[in-house]
């Protein structure tokens, strides 16, 4: 017996011994989380449209402030301001659908169709083999076929991408009423909001939360405002280009390219190549040449210029984590990275910040002697 209680533990002496409390509490938390991991999953189509609104809510927020100066009524400067938001949607698609009822109906009369391609192509290689001798020329017949084959590719992906659109055309509407239902409540409960949760944090640990939370709103806030303005100063400069090279509808053209440009590593090219490729197949060499040129510039400046200064002078976020928060997290999620990307890095950043404001005052030996005499008096050693 002895011999087998050396070798052998007894079942009495690795009882886990927990007090019943506890052990409901752990329980308790368990089951909590489960339910809380399910509950992700269940929404898991909703969770990006959520996130959106609360970029929105960033973005609208000056919005709303003068609405609210103005009504002294959460609720109408909120609605007020989702109004907005909804008009220019209206006019924007209005806008599009017009010029593209135009042009589809002008093709038969100005005599362009797809299948003039080939001989617009024929042209352009009659044009190089009557200018250009035979190295080069070979190197330009090499780079027609490339293009011919690039532009049928990109034809072939916007018919396959129309067509998964056209499917989940469902599931888009009800994101977008989830995005403005959302958007709506946090504008003006969004605050109530943040102040109940941190009233759950412990008393002792409020100041941090407090500061954390204002440093976070301080990042989100320059960073989409950043990325927007550099969408919209993208626009306004290609609508000059447009008028410069007298391309037809440059307003509408403009617009179109501020869209693009809110998606990473795309931006103004989606605009600029297919203009030029347009213009390439019709025989205009000189406007295609210039319309490419301008695309790369368009796409070049805003994203790796404009954007990370922006984001640099309003905040003061260092260029190379502004360009992994928005090009980063495309690669790894695609387009719904270009908003859970900047809202992760800029978590870590408030995370980073948060810690050096409060970690010298607590690092310290000096501090942390004070801490524990505070501590051992009843004082909060933040307190000072």
């Amino acid at each position: 017996m002895q011999l087998a209680e050396r070798f052998f533990i007894s079942p009495v002496r690795i009882e886990l011994r927990m007090d019943p409390g506890r052990r409901f509490n752990l329980l308790s938390a368990l089951f909590v989380f489960f339910i809380f991991l399910l509950t992700l999953y269940v929404t898991r189509d909703f969770l990006f449209p959520v996130l959106f609104s609360v970029v929105l809510v960033f973005l609208l927020r000056p919005l709303y402030n003068l609405f609210f100066r103005a009504t002294h009524n959460r609720i109408l400067s909120s609605a007020f301001s989702i109004l907005v938001v909804l008009i220019v949607m209206l006019l924007v698609l209005m806008g599009l659908t017009q010029v593209l009822l135009t042009e589809l109906s002008n093709l038969q009369t100005r005599g362009f169709q797809i299948s003039s391609a080939q001989n617009a192509t024929q042209n352009i290689e009659l044009w190089l083999n009557s200018n250009f001798s035979d190295p080069i020329l070979a190197f330009l017949l090499d780079l027609v076929n490339t293009v011919n084959q690039i532009i049928s590719g990109i034809i072939g992906a916007i018919k396959s991408s129309l067509i998964f659109m056209a499917t989940g055309l469902p599931l888009y509407f009800a994101q977008s009423i989830m995005v403005l239902f959302f958007t709506f409540f946090l504008l003006f409960e969004g605050e109530s909001f943040v102040d109940k949760a941190v009233k759950l944090v412990p008393s002792d640990q409020r100041e941090r939360v407090n500061y954390f939370l204002q440093e976070l709103s301080y990042i989100y806030d320059n960073i989409f405002s950043a990325y927007v303005l550099t969408a919209l100063v993208t626009g306004l400069l290609s609508v000059f280009v447009f008028l410069l090279l007298n391309i037809p509808y440059p307003f509408v053209l403009g617009l179109v390219v501020a869209i693009f440009t809110l998606i990473p590593l795309v931006g103004a090219l989606w605009v600029f190549i297919p203009l030029a490729a347009l213009f390439l197949l019709q025989g205009n060499l000189n406007l295609a040449s210039a319309l490419a040129i301008s695309g790369i510039l368009m796409f070049v400046v805003p994203q790796y210029l404009i954007l990370p200064r922006l984001a640099r002078r309003g905040a003061q976020i260092h260029p190379l984590i502004t360009v992994l928060a928005f090009v980063g997290a495309l690669f790894a999620l695609g387009l719904p990275g270009i908003i859970i990307g900047p809202m992760l890095y800029g978590f870590l950043l408030a995370v980073y910040r948060t810690i050096d404001h409060y970690g010298e005052e607590v690092s310290s030996p000096l501090n942390m002697d004070l801490a524990k005499t505070k501590a051992n008096e009843g004082q909060n050693p933040l307190e000072k």
